[in-house]
């Protein structure tokens, strides 16, 4: 997609140098947003690029953060030390903006739903080795009991999910 040209408005632009790509009137100069200080010509060319070719660049740059992990942890490094006190800013602003969105009652429930989770991962191990092992008496009711505690607690929590719930 070729980038339509940009009128020249003295709100949001003035002329500056030439770009880094070349992009440039009969005078030498490029237009420039006052803002952002960035080529004009430039910018519609990001802006109107196609999702298929932004998605080729994506590929290509994990392709080559693949390739060239040491190359891609240094210049990680060297980006998050030059840029250390926004970053930890970001980091901060993302912590608060993520506990604001989660109630106290969506809190329970999630912590409600990982423990309930790893009871049926221990409830599905025990029924496997009910089935494909041989087990004395005191082993057998053992694993009942412990089957009937995990069905137990099991029950009151989904009673608790669906107090939130409703």
């Amino acid at each position: 997609m070729i980038p339509t040209k940009t009128p020249f408005n003295p709100l949001k632009h003035y002329v500056g140098k030439a770009c880094k790509h070349g992009h440039v009137d009969e005078n030498n100069e490029s237009t420039r947003y006052l803002t952002t200080s960035t080529c004009v010509e430039c910018a519609n060319y990001r802006y109107n690029k196609t999702p298929e070719a932004m998605n080729k660049q994506a590929v290509h740059s994990r392709n080559w953060q693949k390739k060239n992990k040491e190359a891609f942890a240094i210049i990680t490094l060297r980006y998050r030390e030059k840029h250390r006190e926004q970053s930890l800013a970001n980091n901060l602003l993302r912590y608060h903006a993520n506990k604001l969105k989660t109630t106290p009652e969506q809190h329970a429930l999630t912590l409600l739903r990982r423990r309930n989770h790893k009871r049926r991962k221990v409830e599905l191990e025990l029924r496997t080795r009910l089935e494909t092992e041989t087990l004395t008496s005191k082993q057998l009711d053992s694993i009942n009991r412990r089957l009937a505690n995990i069905q137990a607690q099991l029950q009151q929590e989904e009673a608790v999910l669906l107090h939130y719930v409703d």
